[in-house]
């Protein structure tokens, strides 16, 4: 017989998933205003950056949802 998942767990799985993607969409965000400002004296620092935030984030060792670009 199957264990039905505790209402609370789940909730703070949901939670936890929320505050994943927060903190993914603000880093996004980040990347990308210094993209705009740095266009065009340095390219590669937000690539640099962005990768550098997903190596830091215990959430991606996943899988599921990340994947390696050629291209930024």
């Amino acid at each position: 017989m199957l264990n039905k998942p505790n209402r609370n767990d789940v909730d703070d799985g949901v939670q936890d998933i929320q505050n994943d993607v927060n903190r993914l969409a603000d880093s996004l965000e980040d990347v990308l205003k210094s993209w705009e400002a740095m266009r065009k004296t340095k390219p590669r620092l937000p690539r640099r950056k962005a990768t550098g935030v997903a190596e830091r984030d215990p959430g991606a060792d996943a899988g599921s949802y990340s994947r390696k670009t050629s291209r930024l």
